[in-house]
């Protein structure tokens, strides 16, 4: 987050907040809160909702924490200590895939935790009691990353559950403890995909967001459709993706890509003649 921003978009709330390391929450008007973690000079925007939206997403989140591996790429482990609470409702249009859990890991990673061979199949649809009885019949000395990472690969957040055991496997470190500048890390190839900076955006962008309405938060790209917007491409191309993608935001941002594009090339060829 730039500097000096935060105070024109909201204050912070008079309570601290023990469920999550370094967050941070703000009040934002119509009764909204904005959790954030803050680690130095950076600011991990990550979650937006109203009070009791809040209060549900940390609850849920106990120990979420970021970290970084070997090859720089950050990850927000998501509610890295399990508790016991209900789940979430699952969104109409996800479709969670038939398979087991175990089969997202590697031998690597199965033989770090343990798992007994004859343990019973374990799928997006086990419930939080057949995952505790896995936990109980493996070894002890790895039950508590064994739990968060099956939690974690259940409810489909397989970079969660990646970044637990990077963590637990010493292959990552608490970006809190990180020595480098956070900020330079976010810039990398291996981020693009999870984290967008928002110091890249112009004041116009960043108004745009945190002053704008919903119709304006549509209006922003996330860094895989900035790429098909904004590419060169030898000839037509279709753009597919399910309903509420983005398609019609991509569109309209390439279309405007290309009418500028092409009106500074006909100013230049009349300044040619």
């Amino acid at each position: 987050m730039p500097p000096g921003k935060s105070a024109q978009y909201g204050r912070l709330t008079r309570n601290g907040e023990p469920r999550i390391k370094n967050c941070f929450k703000y009040d934002l008007t119509g009764g909204h809160r904005l959790v954030t973690v803050q680690i130095r000079d950076t600011a991990f925007l990550l979650f937006v909702g109203t009070h009791a939206e809040a209060d549900r997403w940390l609850e849920n989140n106990h120990g979420l924490e970021p970290v970084i591996n070997k090859d720089g790429k950050i990850t927000i482990i998501e509610g890295k200590d399990f508790v016991p609470r209900a789940p979430l409702p699952t969104p109409p249009d996800k479709v969670l895939p038939e398979t087991f859990l175990l089969s997202y890991l590697t031998s690597e990673e199965l033989e770090f935790l343990k798992i007994v061979p004859s343990i019973p199949p374990l799928s997006h649809f086990s419930s939080d009691d057949e995952i505790l009885a896995v936990v109980e019949a493996n070894p002890k000395d790895t039950a508590n990353v064994l739990l968060d990472v099956l939690i974690h690969l259940r409810d489909d957040r397989k970079e969660s559950a990646k970044g637990v055991l990077d963590l637990a496997m010493g292959r990552a470190t608490p970006l809190e403890s990180f020595q480098g500048e956070i900020a330079n890390e976010i810039k990398k190839n291996v981020n693009r995909d999870n984290l967008i900076n928002l110091r890249d955006l112009s004041e116009t962008e960043y108004n745009q967001i945190l002053k704008g309405s919903l119709s304006d938060w549509m209006l922003y790209l996330h860094p895989d459709q900035w790429t098909v917007a904004f590419d060169d491409y030898e000839g037509p191309v279709r753009l597919q993706g399910v309903a509420g993608s983005g398609k019609t935001s991509v569109l309209l941002h390439r279309a405007k890509h290309l009418a500028e594009k092409h009106r500074k090339n006909e100013c230049l060829a009349c300044i040619g003649e």
